[in-house]
């Protein structure tokens, strides 16, 4: 990671999931035990169907919740782990609420950067990431882009 890199990683003070599902859990599980978040940082997921497992199993620094709103509150990365069909919606919802100064992250297959930047109401800072199976187990290789107003540096960041 680059310098800059570290120096946001150090500056996280929230990191939200927006899905539960599997690939989410493996992302927030990963953030947990590869010890790279500082201290004191949170992990939130909001998943209304489910309990999340990463909240499950690391109750102390990965919190559960229902309300997208409230999840998003003060985060400075927000990763989007919902089914493709829902990025629209869940977007929606939440786009009024964002500061404008988040660093998105979409992990839904096939949808475009665009789609997801068209419905933002600020110059947001988006990349897609492709992860793959191996998250699961922590040894992921992902597919990386960026959007209009990220830097070469967000990518670097992710």
């Amino acid at each position: 990671m680059s310098g800059q890199g570290q120096t946001k990683l150090s500056s996280l003070r929230h990191v939200t999931f927006l899905g539960g599902g599997a690939m989410g859990n493996a992302l927030a599980e990963g953030l947990v035990t590869s010890g790279v978040l500082p201290k004191g940082c949170r992990i939130s997921i909001s998943d209304p169907y489910t309990q999340p497992a990463a909240a499950k199993k690391h109750p102390n620094c990965v919190t559960a919740m229902t309300d997208n709103i409230k999840a998003i509150e003060s985060s400075d990365l927000i990763f989007l782990c919902v089914k493709p069909n829902l990025i629209v919606p869940v977007m929606k919802q939440v786009a009024p609420h964002l500061k404008g100064s988040e660093l998105i992250v979409s992990i839904a297959a096939g949808v475009q950067l665009s789609v997801v930047e068209s419905i933002l109401q600020k110059k947001q800072k988006v990349l897609r990431l492709m992860p793959n199976i191996p998250a699961l187990v922590h040894c992921m290789a992902g597919g990386i882009c960026a959007g209009k107003h990220a830097t070469t540096e967000d990518v670097q960041f992710i």
